[in-house]
Protein backbone atom coordinates (compact mmCIF):
# COMPACT_ATOMS: atom_id res chain seq x y z
CA UNK A 1 0.00 0.00 0.00
CA UNK A 2 2.84 2.36 0.87
CA UNK A 3 4.45 1.61 -2.53
CA UNK A 4 1.23 2.48 -4.37
CA UNK A 5 0.90 5.76 -2.48
CA UNK A 6 4.59 6.56 -3.21
CA UNK A 7 4.14 5.87 -6.96
CA UNK A 8 0.99 8.01 -7.09
CA UNK A 9 2.83 10.81 -5.28
CA UNK A 10 5.74 10.65 -7.74
CA UNK A 11 3.34 10.69 -10.72
CA UNK A 12 1.55 13.72 -9.24
CA UNK A 13 4.83 15.59 -8.76
CA UNK A 14 6.02 14.80 -12.30
CA UNK A 15 2.69 15.85 -13.79
CA UNK A 16 2.76 19.13 -11.86
CA UNK A 17 6.33 19.86 -12.99
CA UNK A 18 5.45 19.07 -16.62
CA UNK A 19 2.40 21.31 -16.49
CA UNK A 20 4.43 24.19 -15.06
CA UNK A 21 7.09 23.68 -17.75
CA UNK A 22 4.45 23.71 -20.51
CA UNK A 23 2.80 26.82 -19.08
CA UNK A 24 6.21 28.55 -18.89
CA UNK A 25 6.98 27.70 -22.55
CA UNK A 26 3.56 28.91 -23.70
CA UNK A 27 4.02 32.08 -21.69
CA UNK A 28 7.43 32.72 -23.31
CA UNK A 29 5.99 32.19 -26.81
CA UNK A 30 3.12 34.55 -26.13
CA UNK A 31 5.53 37.13 -24.69
CA UNK A 32 7.68 36.87 -27.82
CA UNK A 33 4.65 37.47 -30.01
CA UNK A 34 3.68 40.44 -27.89
CA UNK A 35 7.17 42.02 -27.92
CA UNK A 36 6.69 45.78 -28.36
CA UNK A 37 7.73 47.23 -31.69
CA UNK A 38 10.97 49.13 -31.26
CA UNK A 39 12.07 52.44 -32.71
CA UNK A 40 15.65 52.91 -33.90
CA UNK A 41 18.11 54.89 -35.98
CA UNK A 42 17.64 54.34 -39.72
CA UNK A 43 20.32 54.51 -42.39
CA UNK A 44 20.03 53.39 -46.00
CA UNK A 45 22.51 53.54 -48.85
CA UNK A 46 21.68 52.72 -52.44
CA UNK A 47 23.32 52.38 -55.84
CA UNK A 48 21.63 51.68 -59.13
CA UNK A 49 20.97 52.34 -62.77
CA UNK A 50 18.91 55.13 -64.31
CA UNK A 51 17.03 55.44 -67.59
CA UNK A 52 15.84 59.01 -68.18
CA UNK A 53 13.55 60.63 -70.73
CA UNK A 54 13.92 64.43 -71.01
CA UNK A 55 11.33 66.57 -72.76
CA UNK A 56 11.48 70.26 -73.67
CA UNK A 57 8.65 72.42 -75.01
CA UNK A 58 8.99 76.20 -75.51
CA UNK A 59 6.50 78.49 -77.20
CA UNK A 60 6.47 82.29 -77.22
CA UNK A 61 5.00 83.96 -80.30
CA UNK A 62 7.21 82.88 -83.24
CA UNK A 63 9.58 80.93 -80.97
CA UNK A 64 8.42 77.33 -81.06
CA UNK A 65 10.85 74.59 -80.15
CA UNK A 66 10.00 71.10 -78.98
CA UNK A 67 12.34 68.14 -78.55
CA UNK A 68 13.12 65.19 -76.29
CA UNK A 69 15.87 62.70 -75.59
CA UNK A 70 16.88 59.60 -73.67
CA UNK A 71 19.83 59.01 -71.37
CA UNK A 72 21.26 56.10 -69.40
CA UNK A 73 23.42 56.38 -66.29
CA UNK A 74 23.90 55.69 -62.61
CA UNK A 75 22.36 56.94 -59.37
CA UNK A 76 23.46 56.84 -55.74
CA UNK A 77 21.66 57.90 -52.58
CA UNK A 78 22.09 58.09 -48.81
CA UNK A 79 19.26 58.44 -46.27
CA UNK A 80 19.52 59.12 -42.53
CA UNK A 81 16.62 59.26 -40.09
CA UNK A 82 14.60 57.22 -37.65
CA UNK A 83 12.45 54.09 -37.84
CA UNK A 84 9.25 54.41 -35.81
CA UNK A 85 7.88 51.20 -34.26
CA UNK A 86 9.44 49.06 -37.02
CA UNK A 87 6.69 50.35 -39.27
CA UNK A 88 7.60 53.68 -40.88
CA UNK A 89 10.94 55.42 -41.52
CA UNK A 90 11.24 59.21 -41.75
CA UNK A 91 14.54 60.58 -43.04
CA UNK A 92 16.56 63.15 -44.88
CA UNK A 93 17.98 62.02 -48.22
CA UNK A 94 20.76 63.02 -50.61
CA UNK A 95 20.95 61.80 -54.24
CA UNK A 96 23.36 62.07 -57.15
CA UNK A 97 22.18 61.16 -60.66
CA UNK A 98 24.42 61.15 -63.74
CA UNK A 99 23.45 60.10 -67.25
CA UNK A 100 24.53 60.43 -70.89
CA UNK A 101 22.53 60.12 -74.08
CA UNK A 102 21.23 61.95 -77.13
CA UNK A 103 18.38 64.28 -77.99
CA UNK A 104 16.13 63.56 -80.95
CA UNK A 105 16.52 66.81 -82.90
CA UNK A 106 15.53 65.79 -86.43
CA UNK A 107 12.73 68.34 -86.61
CA UNK A 108 14.62 71.09 -84.80
CA UNK A 109 17.74 70.76 -86.97
CA UNK A 110 15.73 71.65 -90.05
CA UNK A 111 15.72 75.22 -88.74
CA UNK A 112 18.80 75.26 -86.47
CA UNK A 113 21.53 73.12 -88.01
CA UNK A 114 24.19 74.28 -85.52
CA UNK A 115 22.76 72.64 -82.39
CA UNK A 116 24.35 69.79 -80.47
CA UNK A 117 22.35 66.63 -79.63
CA UNK A 118 24.51 65.32 -76.75
CA UNK A 119 23.04 64.70 -73.28
CA UNK A 120 25.55 64.96 -70.44
CA UNK A 121 23.74 65.82 -67.19
CA UNK A 122 24.35 65.58 -63.45
CA UNK A 123 21.66 66.22 -60.83
CA UNK A 124 22.38 66.88 -57.13
CA UNK A 125 19.28 66.49 -54.98
CA UNK A 126 18.37 66.68 -51.31
CA UNK A 127 15.09 66.42 -49.43
CA UNK A 128 12.88 64.43 -47.09
CA UNK A 129 11.32 61.00 -47.45
CA UNK A 130 9.05 58.42 -45.86
CA UNK A 131 9.20 54.62 -46.25
CA UNK A 132 6.63 52.19 -44.90
CA UNK A 133 7.26 48.56 -43.90
CA UNK A 134 3.70 47.18 -43.54
CA UNK A 135 4.72 43.51 -43.18
CA UNK A 136 7.71 43.82 -40.84
CA UNK A 137 6.32 41.14 -38.47
CA UNK A 138 5.17 38.68 -41.14
CA UNK A 139 6.69 35.18 -41.32
CA UNK A 140 6.36 34.74 -45.08
CA UNK A 141 7.60 36.27 -48.33
CA UNK A 142 5.82 39.55 -47.65
CA UNK A 143 8.25 40.37 -44.84
CA UNK A 144 10.57 43.13 -46.04
CA UNK A 145 8.25 44.56 -48.69
CA UNK A 146 8.29 48.36 -48.53
CA UNK A 147 7.03 51.41 -50.38
CA UNK A 148 8.04 55.03 -50.05
CA UNK A 149 8.36 58.49 -51.49
CA UNK A 150 10.64 61.53 -51.39
CA UNK A 151 10.26 65.24 -52.06
CA UNK A 152 13.52 66.61 -53.44
CA UNK A 153 15.09 69.95 -54.34
CA UNK A 154 18.42 70.69 -55.94
CA UNK A 155 20.30 71.58 -59.10
CA UNK A 156 20.95 69.96 -62.45
CA UNK A 157 23.95 70.70 -64.64
CA UNK A 158 22.89 70.27 -68.26
CA UNK A 159 24.46 70.48 -71.67
CA UNK A 160 21.76 72.19 -73.72
CA UNK A 161 21.25 71.83 -77.50
CA UNK A 162 21.25 75.62 -77.98
CA UNK A 163 24.36 76.13 -75.88
CA UNK A 164 26.59 77.54 -78.64
CA UNK A 165 24.13 80.06 -80.03
CA UNK A 166 23.41 83.56 -78.73
CA UNK A 167 20.70 85.36 -80.65
CA UNK A 168 18.02 87.84 -79.56
CA UNK A 169 15.30 85.62 -81.03
CA UNK A 170 16.57 82.68 -79.00
CA UNK A 171 17.27 84.52 -75.75
CA UNK A 172 14.90 82.26 -73.77
CA UNK A 173 17.00 79.22 -74.60
CA UNK A 174 19.63 78.15 -72.12
CA UNK A 175 23.34 78.45 -72.60
CA UNK A 176 25.56 75.39 -72.71
CA UNK A 177 26.48 73.74 -69.38
CA UNK A 178 23.85 75.76 -67.55
CA UNK A 179 22.83 75.01 -63.96
CA UNK A 180 19.09 74.94 -63.20
CA UNK A 181 17.01 74.62 -60.07
CA UNK A 182 14.94 71.42 -59.99
CA UNK A 183 12.02 70.07 -57.97
CA UNK A 184 11.88 66.28 -57.77
CA UNK A 185 9.59 63.48 -56.66
CA UNK A 186 10.58 59.84 -56.04
CA UNK A 187 8.16 56.92 -55.66
CA UNK A 188 9.53 53.43 -55.03
CA UNK A 189 8.51 49.85 -54.29
CA UNK A 190 10.87 47.09 -53.21
CA UNK A 191 11.84 44.32 -50.85
CA UNK A 192 14.54 43.83 -48.21
CA UNK A 193 16.04 40.58 -46.91
CA UNK A 194 17.53 40.44 -43.43
CA UNK A 195 21.11 39.25 -43.13
CA UNK A 196 21.25 39.98 -39.37
CA UNK A 197 18.97 41.35 -36.67
CA UNK A 198 19.53 44.96 -37.82
CA UNK A 199 21.11 44.76 -41.30
CA UNK A 200 19.16 44.16 -44.53
CA UNK A 201 19.92 44.13 -48.24
CA UNK A 202 17.31 44.72 -50.91
CA UNK A 203 16.20 45.88 -54.33
CA UNK A 204 13.82 48.67 -55.33
CA UNK A 205 12.16 49.92 -58.49
CA UNK A 206 11.84 53.69 -58.48
CA UNK A 207 10.15 56.34 -60.62
CA UNK A 208 11.65 59.83 -60.46
CA UNK A 209 10.18 63.05 -61.80
CA UNK A 210 12.25 66.24 -62.17
CA UNK A 211 10.72 69.61 -62.97
CA UNK A 212 13.51 71.73 -64.45
CA UNK A 213 13.19 75.49 -63.97
CA UNK A 214 14.87 76.66 -67.18
CA UNK A 215 12.50 79.25 -68.64
CA UNK A 216 13.32 82.96 -68.42
CA UNK A 217 10.01 84.40 -67.26
CA UNK A 218 11.44 87.93 -66.99
CA UNK A 219 11.36 88.23 -70.77
CA UNK A 220 7.57 87.85 -70.89
CA UNK A 221 5.44 91.00 -70.84
CA UNK A 222 2.91 91.20 -68.02
CA UNK A 223 -0.03 91.17 -70.40
CA UNK A 224 1.43 88.50 -72.70
CA UNK A 225 1.37 85.34 -70.57
CA UNK A 226 -1.30 83.77 -72.78
CA UNK A 227 1.35 83.41 -75.51
CA UNK A 228 4.03 81.89 -73.26
CA UNK A 229 4.47 78.19 -72.55
CA UNK A 230 7.60 76.54 -71.20
CA UNK A 231 7.85 72.94 -69.96
CA UNK A 232 11.13 71.23 -69.20
CA UNK A 233 11.08 67.92 -67.31
CA UNK A 234 12.69 64.56 -66.81
CA UNK A 235 11.10 61.19 -66.09
CA UNK A 236 13.29 58.34 -64.91
CA UNK A 237 13.00 54.66 -64.10
CA UNK A 238 15.68 53.52 -61.64
CA UNK A 239 16.65 50.04 -60.47
CA UNK A 240 18.30 50.28 -57.04
CA UNK A 241 20.37 47.93 -54.90
CA UNK A 242 20.25 48.93 -51.21
CA UNK A 243 21.85 48.21 -47.86
CA UNK A 244 20.23 49.47 -44.68
CA UNK A 245 20.40 49.34 -40.91
CA UNK A 246 17.28 49.71 -38.84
Amino acid sequence: MKKIILVLLMLFCCGTALAESTDHYTSNSDTLKRTPRRSSFYINGGFGFDFTHISYNHEYHEQKVKYSGNGFGIVGDLSLGCLIKEFIAVYGSFEVVSYDGKYDLKNVKKKYSFIDDEIDDIALLGGIGVTGFPFSRANNFSQGIFFGGKLLFGAIMMQEPFGNYDNYDLRNFSQQDKDYFVIGLDLELGKDWKISDRISIGVALRWQFLGIVSGDDTLVDDDDWANYEHNHMGNSVQLMLRLNRR
